[in-house]
């Protein structure tokens, strides 16, 4: 006799329903029953051999304990123990398989593990090439791979696997009386294609004609194993290995982590969202469990270079999207993910964030709350929205208030032109958010949280749970309409851990978005965020005429700008001693540049600070060279810039200056300055040729 892989010793099987046990090579006179260590007994409601020696035994649904079971068979054998608890399905790409070892809670982990186990059937794959690839088989299996077992993981036989689904249902187990456990399918670059079966997509023209535009469906009569050199995308493939071969097993729920494969482009996602209800409504059936209760989790925040840009943008707003009567959305995008490990596993950094116990912790909640308390547990979501004068009202289903009377960063409005701007954003009665912006005077649109680190977004209800991310006009977002470099223009950052999908090629690592300038060098700079903005300290002596430089690098990986797009930028700005503002000065091919302070009568020269704040306005279509004369650059060389220096000047030349700035904006009008206010300008072209003076 041998025994299904699913239903060896150690199993844990779905408590409260009822259970299958498989195998073969038996007799027809074969049977079984379970006792356990009280000496209960339970006997199967159905028994299945045919005529090749195959069985199928049905039982009755157990309570879930503590207490052991024994498979005994009619001639006397004595095999397990076995389990009864709750069983997930987890489903995932890399960062669902991603190990405990290559996190950077793994100690804690493994800790968390020994005080409360979980049981793990990890899938394997069912055969490999030569070089050690998985091969995919074309066809539904009926087993899983050989390789594939159940495992009570309780320590440091944990490290090797899911650091996510390990945490959150240890997380889970303290919370229950009775074992914990799922079934692992997850593999790096998994498509969600590759797992759905060829009924599926055959069945939905969306579906069929998506995947044979991008070349990813193959007929029936073609060559099927072509897809990668992994083939963890190959279409079905995945389905017929890993969940084809669970069929009879029933679940306690569905946690579905996936989607950074389809991080390219608008296209791309709306076939995620179609493929995405096609793939729970078809595993309801796949289970025989119609209202079996799915978790999709959101993506981690990471900037997908390929596609348009946009790719974490579209995937985070479609899996935001995918609640129905049994389906939760579990947002992570207020999650910072931490990528460095100074363990030497640089493939695994940045791409995959290290610190998966906070995604745990928030994926145990929303298990616990929505599972075992009886209620619904969900994030704040818009689900309306008007205007009302220059304002926009959004109606917000919470079960918890929003943090009132606290202004939200993350928020943009937009006007006929479809161009969005930062917006002020406050909730005063917790269940509506009021936005607004000085320079939008008839808002059509809004958005919420759809841009690379996004976890500096702060809306959240009192207890900490995020607003989902959104936007009330879906289409394909570019630089000019869609809000360019966010964090530096809006002044909430001094740094980030830059994002650029891997070490190897740039990414991971702390990178200044505001820094001293590398034009006036001199000056001792110390920089310092509050409330409302940057806070600038600088000593200036006469090494530097008075002058300093403050660098605003645009070109982080993941943010655009409105350069050669937009053509002013406004600020604000106040000092507490005497300062002027100068311009905006940029490095370009050997030279320095000059976008100068708009003034009412056309002048070049700086402009006087008060010691409140006040907006200023600098003109982006008109370049100043060295010589404080006009010259000329192509928008496009300006939209490719890297940095530019923000450049003020005191007076006296030895002064320590403290300067304030925030809400800086590309913007479509500007703000002048009169005369009155103007600095005294030394003639520095004296003795130009003359066809410049």
């Amino acid at each position: 006799m041998f025994l299904h892989p699913l239903c060896q010793p150690h199993a844990l099987f779905q408590q409260g329903m009822p259970f299958e046990v498989k195998g073969g090579g038996v007799s027809a006179s074969f049977s079984l029953r379970f006792v356990n260590e009280k000496g209960e007994e339970i006997l199967p409601l159905s028994m299945e051999v045919s005529p090749n020696g195959d069985f199928k035994a049905v039982f009755p649904a157990v309570k879930g304990s503590f207490v052991s079971y024994w498979l005994m068979t009619n001639d006397g054998e004595k095999i397990g123990p076995y389990f009864f608890g709750d069983v997930f399905l987890c489903v995932g790409q890399s960062n669902m398989s991603l190990p405990l070892f290559l996190t950077e809670d793994k100690e804690k982990g493994a800790k968390l593990l020994k005080e409360q186990p979980v049981y793990l059937f990890s899938v394997e794959d069912d055969k490999t090439n030569p070089d050690g690839t998985p091969w995919r088989s074309k066809w539904p299996l009926d087993q899983v791979g050989g390789g594939s077992h159940w495992q009570k993981i309780d320590g440091e036989n944990g490290l090797s696997y899911s650091a996510l689904g390990l945490e959150a249902l240890s997380l889970l187990g303290k919370h229950l009386s009775y074992p914990v456990g799922f079934v692992l399918v997850a593999s790096g670059g998994l498509s969600i294609d590759s797992l759905l079966s060829r009924e599926v997509i055959k069945n939905d023209t969306r579906l069929l004609s998506y995947l044979k535009k991008t070349g990813k469906y193959l007929g029936e009569e073609d060559d099927y194993n072509i897809y990668g050199p992994g083939n963890n995308s190959q279409t079905c493939g995945i389905y017929n290995e890993k969940i084809h071969p669970l069929a009879g097993i029933k679940f306690k729920a569905v946690i579905y982590h996936q989607g950074e494969n389809s991080a390219f482009d608008l296209e791309s996602a709306d076939y995620f969202r179609i493929a995405l209800k096609a793939l729970k409504d078809s595993y309801r059936l796949e289970f025989d469990q119609k209202d079996l209760p799915f978790f999709v989790m959101g993506i981690a925040d990471e900037f997908y270079c390929y596609g348009d840009g946009y790719g974490y943008s579209y995937i985070t707003e479609a899996l935001s999207e995918s609640e129905d009567e049994n389906s939760i959305f579990v947002p992570i995008s207020d999650i910072k993910p931490r990528w460095l490990v100074d363990d030497d596993n640089e493939i695994n950094h940045p791409i995959h964030p290290s610190n998966k116990i906070d995604y745990a912790t928030r994926l145990c909640d929303f298990l616990f709350h929505n599972l075992y308390e009886g209620r619904v547990y969900k994030a704040p979501r818009v689900k309306g929205m008007r205007v009302e004068k220059e304002e926009i009202i959004l109606d917000v289903e919470t079960r918890n208030p929003l943090v009132k009377e606290t202004e939200f960063y993350g928020f943009a409005i937009a006007g006929e032109d479809g161009i969005y701007q930062p917006a002020k954003a406050v909730s005063h009665d917790g269940i509506h958010i009021h936005l607004h912006s000085d320079e939008i005077k008839h808002p059509q649109d809004c958005s919420y949280g759809l841009m690379q680190y996004s976890y500096l977004c702060t809306a959240k209800d009192d207890k900490g749970l995020p607003l989902i991310p959104f936007r009330s006009k879906k289409r394909s977002m570019d630089p000019l309409h869609d809000l360019g470099n966010p964090i530096a223009a809006s002044c909430h950052a001094l740094s980030l851990v830059e994002n650029n999908f891997g070490a190897s090629v740039g990414g991971g690592f702390e990178v200044p978005l505001w820094e001293k300038g590398s034009i006036y060098t001199r000056p001792e700079i110390g920089l310092s965020l509050d409330k409302e903005g940057i806070v600038v300290n600088a000593k200036l002596d006469r090494s530097c005429f008075g002058y300093l430089s403050l660098k605003n690098n645009l070109g982080i990986a993941g943010l655009t700008h409105r350069l050669g797009r937009m053509p002013y930028l406004s600020l604000w700005l106040k000092a507490d001693s005497p300062l002027s503002f100068e311009g905006v000065y940029f490095r370009l091919a050997g030279k320095i540049n000059k976008f100068p302070v708009c003034h009412e009568d056309g002048s070049t020269q700086g402009v006087l600070l008060s010691s409140q704040w006040q907006k200023y306005s600098v003109d982006l279509t008109k370049v100043l060279d060295g010589s404080e004369g006009p010259t000329t650059v192509d928008p496009e060389l300006l939209q490719q810039l890297v940095s530019i220096e923000f450049a003020f000047h005191a007076p006296r030349t030895t002064e320590k200056i403290k300067l304030h700035i925030k809400d800086i904006l590309f913007t479509k009008t500007k703000t002048v300055h009169s005369k009155q206010t103007t600095t005294e300008q030394t003639d520095s072209r004296i003795a130009l040729p003359e066809e410049r003076k």
